[in-house]
């Protein structure tokens, strides 16, 4: 044990990280322990890192015990982000019941995507624009015959590394079938310009203005490689007005700046949707919109069993005061008959007579309630002192620390403490009623 969510701070020690007790007996390391680990990066490559373990928790919940905490920085610097870049970003709401699903679509729906685009210049001759096509074969088809007649090495162009030119910017740029052109662009995150090369294979005139006439365009694999590698800066406005109309058949065939996943509605869905972007094996970034009830459901309709398991379990109790309301009742209206008879003789209206026993039994009821709800809470209580090992139990997730936790609301105690006053009100109305339906004089013969 020991160490503090404080020391994955600590600049002195390489990749300090956090383990949960569960975690660390799995992996067998203990506090002080140098763990070496091997992941893929963003670029698809190997990437081997060393962590220093400063620290071994008691988990909360048996959320915690699973992942290991290392510090943000120093995560995206193993997995090659940039300093500007994330994988994920987590809100967190008051009320996610209401607004997560509503703040999920309006997310879904900025995060559209543009047509990426690299607007660089090739030095001393001019400007050039470079796209990303999408290479699957599919595209590829359709990409084909927009670009119209095609010279040079047509197989070469069409590969990872291939660059294929429009005539008319081959011309402007002095540039031939085979050159190497190098452009310059600035990137979005850094003040100083880069530069890129690419080998033209082939050249391309268009029937007509689908694509800018300075477009180079490039196979996503090569051009997201250089895309993300230094985000480039927006284009201008006059570059921007050059660039394919959203939803044109030339912008539906290059490359966007990510691929947006649709949005899903359970967590079925949500696996199937990743196990197809493993076959399609994308090239670009994908981004997702999603909630926790869209990605938990299968915990949510846990939650929705537990929920209906104890409306069952109230709806048996509130069976039971029913039938308890009433015996009680039949017993005391009979035990007081002459009592009613004796009211009745001296002037009592019926609905006095009637209204005295659902009284009673309000108060009864009112009273029973509180005292069972104070009860209730030191029942509570008492469960909540004991612990439980269930750290290999799914039913952890019921558990914080070990501990039974309960969070009952105000709403729900007053709701459910009024519930039974009515249940006991509306029982009591037919024997209370029955009771100041008796004739005075048979009341006063009645003998137990």
């Amino acid at each position: 044990g020991g160490g503090d969510f404080t020391d994955l701070k600590d600049t002195t020690i390489e990749n300090p990280v956090l383990l949960s007790k569960e975690k660390a007996k799995y992996l067998n390391l203990k506090k002080g322990d140098l763990m070496r680990i091997r992941v893929t990066d963003i670029n698809g490559q190997y990437q081997a890192a060393r962590l220093n373990v400063v620290g071994i928790f008691e988990p909360a919940n048996i959320f915690m015990s699973t992942p290991i905490f290392v510090e943000l920085s120093r995560v995206k610097k193993i997995l090659g982000y940039g300093p500007h870049e994330i994988a994920g970003v987590n809100i967190t709401l008051k009320n996610p019941t209401r607004d997560a699903i509503p703040l999920a679509d309006t997310l879904f729906n900025h995060l559209k995507p543009d047509l990426a685009v690299i607007s660089g210049s090739v030095k001393g001759r001019g400007k050039l624009q470079i796209f990303g096509y999408r290479s699957d074969t599919t595209f590829l088809k359709r990409l084909k015959p927009l670009l119209g007649q095609l010279t040079g090495d047509t197989a070469a162009a069409f590969r990872s590394n291939g660059a294929v030119l429009s005539k008319s910017a081959a011309t402007g740029l002095g540039i031939s079938i085979g050159d190497t052109v190098r452009v310059s662009y600035s990137p979005k995150y850094n003040p100083s310009p880069v530069s890129v090369r690419f080998v033209v294979s082939a050249l391309y005139s268009m029937a007509d203005a689908a694509l800018p006439q300075e477009a180079l365009l490039v196979n996503e694999s090569r051009f997201y490689d250089v895309f993300y590698m230094n985000w480039p800066a927006a284009p201008i406005a006059e570059e921007s007005a050059l660039l394919p109309k959203k939803g044109s058949c030339a912008d539906s065939l290059l490359a966007p700046e990510w691929v947006l996943l649709d949005r899903c509605k359970n967590t079925d869905e949500v696996k199937k949707r990743y196990k197809e972007i493993g076959k399609l094996k994308w090239k670009a970034v994908t981004v997702d919109a999603q909630t926790m009830y869209e990605t938990g459901s299968d915990i949510l309709k846990l939650e929705s069993a537990l929920k209906l398991i104890t409306l069952w379990a109230v709806m048996i109790l509130f069976f039971i005061i029913l039938i308890g309301v009433i015996n009680t009742l039949r017993m005391t209206i009979r035990e007081r008959t002459r009592e009613i008879g004796t009211l009745r003789s001296i002037g009592m209206q019926k609905k006095d007579v009637r209204n005295s026993f659902i009284l009673e039994t309000g108060l009864l009821s009112l009273f029973a309630s509180l005292i069972g709800t104070l009860l209730a809470f030191l029942a509570m209580h008492l469960l909540s002192l004991f612990y439980f090992d269930v750290s290999d139990n799914p039913m952890g997730i019921l558990l914080n620390n070990g501990h039974l936790h309960f969070l009952p609301t105000a709403a729900g105690i007053v709701g459910y403490n009024l519930l039974i006053l009515a249940i006991a009100v509306i029982t009591a109305f037919f024997p209370a009623r029955r009771a100041a339906n008796l004739p005075p004089a048979a009341a006063l013969r009645h003998y137990e």
